[in-house]
């Protein structure tokens, strides 16, 4: 990449955030480069939608993306009674035009109809709707500085016509431009797929090696299976290190009731993806400060579980060990070890989280669960030596595991964009691709 270079002469665009353009390319509105484009909207009636209809396009299908099916389909009854709802032609451009979605975009595979956030560009031979689609890509945030609105932030239609845009007059310069950028994004867009898989891959490493220290698997100090085991009683456990026991929950935890009367404490605790996080107690939406006496005192060391809605989100993380002395909703369970480590008891608790032991464990309507209902929960129980010697051995393995993903986060970062910042440069001519597509 770095062999590409200027184009040979630039003129004034006109356009102070745009700059310089390459001679040879022309800038105007976007209703001057396309005469036929439009919105839609959404039938009222559940009568106006069928199975066998035409595809109807939602801001939430844009995913810069070739769209061939949608959830939703509109009958030709519904087409021909609502006027604002146009089938637009396949390979048509499609904006977002509300709220978070603003600027995400889609190219239509098949013909369409699309609701009334959505805003179709159909194509000409004037401009190339693959240029002007990566235009759009690089140039999302611009869209996003010009929505209005303060419930949900919109641009409308006809602020979309005015947007102007920079382009070859030459179709073949645009075609080279946008083959170069198909091959240079589909390489990088690689190079991120592997490094998520391979994020991926250490998640459940991670999480394989946490479960198989905690249930006596091998030995944290030698890395091998212990001499001998025993069945634990528990068909979900299996068998454990003979010199491991087993005890119920009851007998090692002790719930914590601890309300928070006359606002002894105020800092704001939460239990988020398995961490004890904290909140700005000032600005937590629907709750008047007078609402946090009804909350519970949380101490370093307790495990804190969220046993609500077991029905529903099985990927969750329900547990988490608290390091700060705090407050957090009573709605969460928190206990205190006895006689037990508490880290220990953490990486415990998460092996049966993943293993979905309390998703199992829950009954009635909500699916939830009480300190009562965890009394008989079994808990394997090797020695307090033994304990240490597990939380430190995971402390270490998943503090490198953890450090790796960061890293590989991090490189996904700078690649999209390296990504965002090649096309913004390919698509205002700062860079010349044509002998390089």
């Amino acid at each position: 990449m770095s062999n590409l270079k200027p184009y040979p002469k630039y003129k004034p665009s006109g356009v102070e955030w745009l700059g310089d353009v390459p001679e040879g390319w022309e800038t105007k509105k976007l209703s001057h480069w396309f005469d036929a484009y439009g919105s839609g909207t959404t039938p009222p009636n559940e009568a106006d939608y069928s199975d066998s209809g035409t595809p109807w396009v939602t801001t939430g299908e844009l995913r810069e993306n070739t769209i061939f099916s949608t959830d939703k389909r509109v009958t030709q009854k519904a087409i021909a009674s609502y006027s604002a709802l146009k089938v637009h032609p396949a390979d048509s451009l499609v904006i977002a035009m509300y709220g978070a979605t603003v600027g995400r975009i889609g190219r239509l595979g098949i013909p369409a109809t699309l609701n009334q956030a959505c805003f179709a560009i159909h194509p000409n031979d004037l401009i190339s709707l693959d240029l002007l689609e990566y235009w759009f890509q690089g140039f999302r945030d611009e869209l996003i500085t010009l929505a209005t609105g303060a419930g949900q932030p919109n641009i409308s239609g006809d602020k979309i016509k005015t947007l102007l845009v920079s382009a070859p007059i030459d179709s073949n310069e645009q075609s080279a431009i946008a083959t170069f950028l198909d091959r240079e994004t589909t390489r990088i867009d690689s190079l991120v797929e592997k490094k998520q898989r391979f994020i991926e891959l250490l998640k459940e490493k991670r999480q394989a090696l946490i479960t198989d220290a905690v249930t006596g698997k091998f030995d944290v100090s030698t890395g091998k299976p212990y001499p001998a085991y025993k069945p634990s009683g528990v068909e979900w456990l299996g068998d454990v290190p003979e010199c491991w026991g087993i005890k119920p929950f009851f007998a090692q935890t002790m719930e914590r009731k601890e309300p928070n009367k006359g606002m002894i404490e105020t800092n704001l605790l939460s239990l988020s993806y398995g961490r004890i996080v904290p909140k700005d107690i000032n600005t937590d939406e629907g709750l008047l400060p007078a609402s946090f006496e009804t909350y519970q005192l949380i101490h370093p060391n307790d495990i804190v579980f969220r046993l609500t809605d077991l029905q529903n989100d099985k990927r969750s993380l329900r547990s988490a060990i608290c390091k700060e002395k705090g407050i957090i909703t009573s709605a969460y369970l928190a206990v205190r070890t006895s006689g037990f480590d508490a880290d220990y008891l953490n990486y415990l608790m998460r092996s049966y989280d993943v293993m979905k032991v309390f998703y199992s464990m829950g009954g009635g309507m909500r699916q939830s669960m009480k300190f009562d209902d965890l009394k008989r929960l079994p808990l394997i129980v090797p020695s307090v030596r033994e304990q240490t010697a597990i939380v430190t051995f995971l402390d270490g393995e998943t503090t490198r595991i953890d450090s790796l993903m960061e890293k590989t986060e991090k490189s996904i970062e700078l690649l999209k964009e390296r990504r965002s910042a090649l096309i913004t440069a390919v698509v205002t001519g700062k860079i010349d691709v044509r002998d390089a597509a």
